[in-house]
């Protein structure tokens, strides 16, 4: 897996490979100029004590040739490192646009598969990792091998005794550094999964900060997030402790060619068989050979880990797209037919639905009722294919759904859910939804159609009024998702408990602003209060994920059982009251409200 994962970066980086290899090449060429001032102290060293530099503009000339190769260095650095941020930031924008783009392409289904958290992670986390890797790592790791390489070379041609001695930790360290990535493919993939869940698990915690707070509970009663604070804690912990041995032997490794130096070398000048600036130039380059070792060393856990977070986004920039018609489909009528239908969530123990037939017609009110858990929400959401059914067929005017362009589908459908989101945009914006053909008028037309003109002119601008998520109350929102569909105005309209946060006199606003948006369509709704679903043209009644029962509601009062328990049960629910508060006070409201024009 890693290997296709590390094959499929190298294939992304080929957009940008001769960026890249220009930026390692000049790595390479500012690692070389790193040296160049050590053989010029070598030079000038061993040219005093053999009296051959006698000439203050020779020594000048020598500083100067030493601060221009640093000079140098600094320059093909910083080209080096302007090549590769420029190749790993149009990288990244391509990968992160890919992303966002297969997002789009996600079922609702394959959605919930991957929590908000993990999508964050993939698009930032581990997008930047890339980033890190492109932009500094592989410049890096060639000047990392070519400097010590380079190095040794000039070591040994100038004293291949002294150089033995210098590598002689080298077996030891590498040795060493084989101890530390022992199992450590294992430990990253462990990693990496704690780390996920601990991402999931504080979002999940950040969301339920209400809860907790209102009932006084401590952080660790948040047993999720403290599992998960502990496994991650463990993890890191028994890491460190089991390499803790290793790792220390390594970097007093990376110190005992200075040991073995320091003694030999010593020696051999006592003895006159070692020149002094050869001494000299062992003590300034020989001691600091290792170290370019503990970079690669650093380099190796950091890839590992990235090449993780690769996989990742490899795996969900490479899932199938949703199956789609390749043209757009003539269709007789917006007619909906479920026929023998059967659908099961994403790891569920059993059918959300099994079995379901009926039939939605143009023109009609359809709804759909049952039990909290009965599929009524899936079926709505089944026909705009946020989930694929596993059995039998769903089709709009005779033609399967699956043969549909997801665009063609979409336009016919528009939808008002319960839960309304509201984008950080203009009120304005919120209702055209990038269809900007959508005139000014047509916005406000669709506003006052949704009863939603009046409050929206009360706002500090107006239609351009920036709002966010929770910044309008239930009912407004529901009224600007309203509008939305108006505006869209499709010939099928799936109302999913429309009016289940909007209290009294909001709720007869919204049903006036809906009476309008019906007509003439296609409409299925789903509904908890029956009371409003006695002049629909059908009620398909639900139980258990299977259809029970069908008709009008003076029919399934007569002929289903259950249909007429959950009457008996609404009506009961509107005698019920607090501490003698009139029971009637509702109706009392929304006759009022229904009075008045919205």
């Amino acid at each position: 897996m890693k290997n296709q994962s590390f094959l499929w970066l190298m294939e992304l980086v080929g957009t940008q490979k001769k960026r890249v290899i220009t930026s390692m090449c000049l790595a390479v060429v500012y690692s070389l100029f790193a040296i160049v001032p050590y053989l010029i102290i070598y030079h000038m060293v061993d040219g005093f004590v053999q009296g051959t530099i006698t000439d203050s503009n020779e020594v000048w000339l020598w500083v100067l040739a030493a601060g221009g190769s640093l000079i140098a260095k600094q320059a093909f650095q910083l080209a080096s490192g302007l090549l590769s941020h420029k190749a790993a930031f149009q990288l990244l924008f391509e990968v992160r646009q890919t992303v966002v783009e297969r997002v789009g392409h996600l079922t609702l289904g394959e959605s919930n598969k991957k929590a908000s958290a993990s999508m964050k992670k993939i698009i930032s986390d581990d997008i930047e990792k890339m980033e890190n890797f492109i932009a500094h790592h592989l410049p890096d790791m060639a000047a990392a091998i070519v400097t010590p390489l380079m190095a040794t070379c000039v070591l040994i041609y100038i004293d291949w005794r002294l150089a033995f001695w210098v590598l002689l930790p080298l077996p030891i360290a590498i040795f060493l550094q084989m101890q530390m990535f022992k199992d450590f493919n294992h430990r990253v993939e462990s990693y990496y999964r704690v780390v996920n869940n601990l991402h999931i698990s504080i979002v999940d915690y950040v969301k339920s900060i209400s809860v907790v707070k209102a009932f006084n509970m401590k952080v660790d009663s948040h047993k999720k997030y403290r599992n998960s604070v502990d496994e991650h804690h463990q993890l890191i912990t028994d890491w460190l402790w089991d390499s803790k041995t290793a790792a220390s032997l390594f970097k007093l490794s990376l110190e005992l060619g200075f040991v073995f130096l320091l003694p030999v070398s010593v020696w051999l000048y006592s003895t006159g068989d070692l020149a002094l600036p050869t001494l000299f130039v062992f003590m300034l380059l020989g001691v600091g050979l290792m170290d370019p070792l503990n970079n690669l060393l650093q380099f190796g856990g950091m890839f590992s880990e990235m090449l993780k977070g690769v996989e990742s986004i490899k795996q969900f920039c490479t899932h199938p797209p949703q199956d789609e018609g390749s043209k757009e489909q003539s269709i007789s009528s917006t007619d909906i037919v479920f026929d023998k239908v059967d659908f099961r969530h994403y790891q569920a123990a059993q059918n959300t639905l099994t079995d379901v037939s009926f039939v939605a017609e143009q023109g009609q009110v359809t709804a759909i009722v049952g039990p909290s858990g009965a599929g009524k929400t899936t079926i709505a959401q089944l026909i705009p294919r946020y989930f694929d059914h596993q059995a039998g067929t769903i089709s709009i005017g005779g033609v399967a759904i699956e043969t549909m362009p997801i665009d063609q589908l979409m336009s016919l459908i528009s939808f008002v859910f319960q839960d309304v989101f509201i984008f950080e945009q203009t009120i304005a914006d919120n209702i055209r939804m990038g269809n900007e053909a959508l005139t000014v008028q047509d916005i406000e037309n669709a506003a006052k159609a949704a009863c939603a003109h009046e409050f929206i002119q009360e706002l500090p601008h107006g239609y351009q009024t920036k709002v966010k998520q929770g910044s309008l109350s239930g009912g407004q929102a529901q009224r600007i998702a309203i509008a939305r569909a108006i505006a869209k105005d499709s010939p099928i309209l799936i109302l999913d408990e429309a009016t289940a946060y909007a209290d009294a006199r909001n709720e007869v606003r919204i049903q006036q602003a809906i009476s309008r948006l019906m007509k003439g369509k296609t409409v299925l709704v789903i509904a908890h209060r029956l009371n409003t679903l006695t002049q629909v043209d059908k009620i398909v009644v639900m139980k258990d994920g299977c259809k029970v029962s069908e008709g009008t509601h003076l029919q399934l009062l007569t002929g289903c059982e259950l249909y007429r328990s959950m009457w008996e049960a609404h009506q009961r629910s509107k005698s019920w009251h607090l501490g003698g508060q009139q029971p009637e006070l509702e109706e009392t409201v929304a006759t009022r409200e229904g009075e008045q024009t919205c």
